[in-house]
């Protein structure tokens, strides 16, 4: 069974501020929520990034690394 974690605002304003990227992905591969340190990471707003996959936003030569990666710690419950 797959735990699924709240997030607090507090919690997430701080990570903003510490300058901590945060992301959240649904079982599809799809980003459900990326705080601003995340966003500016990866040098998108987070409207460009949310509902979208590593596949709609990186090259395909590094996607499947990525997936690999989100499909071994979605399944395991491992922390990334």
């Amino acid at each position: 069974v797959k735990t699924t974690y709240m997030i607090s605002a507090h919690i997430l304003e701080r990570l903003d501020q510490a300058g901590i990227a945060c992301f959240v992905k649904r079982a599809d591969g799809r980003y459900s929520f990326i705080n601003q340190a995340g966003a500016e990471m990866l040098g998108l707003k987070a409207s460009e990034i949310l509902n979208r996959s590593d596949l709609d936003l990186f090259k395909r030569s590094n996607v499947a690394e990525m997936m690999r990666m989100d499909h071994e710690g979605f399944w395991t419950n491992d922390e990334m």
